[in-house]
């Protein structure tokens, strides 16, 4: 997910296009700019006008992970994953070609084992929503990035598991749609203090991809 920005001049030019559908084109400013205006508004209530309206929609797909195992086993051998960016979020910063060692003298590349199950998910996502402690305008884009490592998690399990039981209908894994079910439930838990997008479009995206 990559964040939207938008200049105050392109909402005012969005908002000037509402005149004719909406009778209180103040209010509507008031509560896109929540921060600037009233840091006491419901944010989540901003981002439901702004959704509302389309000033600030952005369509996200779940990614499909390229698995080096083929095909993938159904007992619980171990699976080689070649995304060093799960476990460095700067190597999406830099844009670097991470199926690739770093083209360094002194490059050493290691491989981190890494176990994906529910209560272990649960248990990040946990972590992380207490380090950060809240979701605002300042520590959105990190808070984003940390948790979408952890949707990329979910990704893999559920491509994983819905090979092992390949349901008769649907495209998610049984397994997945639970645990997306108890990740909502948390972020939708997190203290809103005025976050432009975070968590609000993160949980419509978990909702549209595996219950719509």
């Amino acid at each position: 997910m990559v964040r939207v920005e938008k200049s105050k001049a392109k909402y005012d030019a969005d908002v000037a296009k509402l005149e004719d559908i909406h009778e209180n084109k103040d209010e509507i400013m008031k509560r896109s700019y929540c921060k600037m205006y009233n840091p006491t508004v419901n944010c989540r209530r901003n981002y439901e006008i702004l959704l509302k309206y389309n000033l600030n929609r952005e369509i996200v797909k779940m990614e499909y992970h390229r698995l080096d195992a083929y095909p993938i086993p159904k007992d619980k051998t171990p699976l080689y994953i070649n995304e060093p960016w799960l476990i460095d979020n700067s190597i999406m910063e830099i844009r670097l070609d991470a199926s690739e060692p770093e083209q360094q003298d002194d490059n050493v590349r290691i491989y981190i084992p890494l176990d994906i199950n529910k209560k272990a998910v649960l248990r990040r996502l946990q972590m992380t929503i207490a380090r950060y402690g809240e979701a605002n305008e300042k520590n959105e884009s990190d808070f984003r990035m940390d948790v979408e490592a952890l949707i990329s998690h979910v990704e893999i399990y559920d491509q994983i598991w819905y090979v092992r039981h390949m349901p008769p209908e649907g495209k998610h894994s049984k397994e997945a749609i639970e645990l997306v079910k108890e990740i909502i439930v948390l972020l939708e838990e997190i203290p809103d203090s005025c976050a432009e997008t975070f968590p609000f479009e993160m949980i419509d995206s978990l909702k549209d991809e595996y219950f719509r």
